[in-house]
């Protein structure tokens, strides 16, 4: 029993001496893929560090065209005259009308047919014409 107690005693010293000396330091310390995957992520640590820099510098300058540009606008509608009326529409310019085909023939496929009975507009027929006014007289 003794001997027993003296094993733990020596193993207990043992060990502790072989954990502070250099040989202990070589079982304690981590291996190379651990070292390596720490320096990577340093490296991450250290560019995630960057971009939250360029970032708020992005963000800063940002702000700074928002308001230049807001002052910007304030200017150029200082310097637009108020009263000229603003035309949301532009003038409605009259389509060019395509010549009728004749009865009994087949349409191109890029022409359509206006239906028989629809009447001309007057002036299309011309009744406004002073010409033709004084021929009827």
């Amino acid at each position: 029993m003794i001997r027993f107690l003296l094993g733990i005693v020596v193993g207990i010293v043992a060990t502790i001496y072989v954990l502070h000396t250099e040989s202990g330091e070589y079982l304690l310390s981590p291996g190379t893929k651990v070292r390596h995957l720490e320096e990577q992520l340093q490296h991450a640590d250290e560019q995630q560090n960057n971009l939250v820099k360029k970032l708020e510098g992005a963000t800063a300058v940002i702000e700074k065209m928002a308001t230049q540009f807001t002052a910007l606008e304030q200017r150029f509608q200082a310097l637009t005259p108020q009263a000229r009326p603003k035309t949301d529409t532009p003038p409605v310019a009259e389509a060019p009308t395509a010549p009728a085909p004749e009865p009994g023939s087949v349409p191109d496929s890029g022409t359509t047919l206006e239906p028989p009975g629809t009447p001309p507009t007057p002036e299309a027929s011309g009744a406004n014409n002073p010409s033709d006014s004084s021929a009827l007289q």
